[in-house]
């Protein structure tokens, strides 16, 4: 497979001013930026500003549990019993063993799944 460069000179175009006329990248883009300067690069109130911009949270962000509930097909006081206990930094065999009356007897299994829908929300 020849390179676009060769298949370009073959077709008589001029490389040097092909690659001229490709879009310049703006200033501060990811691209320019090096590998660990991704987060610097950022705006620290990135979230705040989407947010204000889009009119407020979506609704996903504002019931999570309701989306993942829907998504694994398990009930929403359930569900979010689980997430709330997860984001506190329990473990799932923690949960499935001690926090069954939270979760309505959730099974390892099924907190999985909720543990996975929840990581697709965020």
């Amino acid at each position: 497979v020849p390179s676009p460069h060769r298949k370009r000179k073959a077709e008589g175009q001029d490389v040097d001013s092909v690659a001229a006329t490709k879009r310049p990248r703006a200033a501060g883009s990811r691209a320019e930026c090096a590998e660990g300067d991704v987060e610097e690069a950022l705006p620290e109130d990135a979230s705040a500003q989407a947010e204000a911009l889009l009119g407020g949270r979506s609704a996903i962000a504002q019931d999570k549990a309701a989306c993942v509930a829907r998504a694994v097909a398990l009930e929403r006081r359930r569900v979010a019993a689980t997430i709330k206990l997860l984001e506190e930094g329990n473990t799932i065999p923690f949960i499935a063993r001690y926090r069954k009356e939270l979760t309505g007897s959730l099974n390892e299994d099924e907190l999985r799944r909720v543990e996975r829908g929840l990581q697709r929300v965020d």
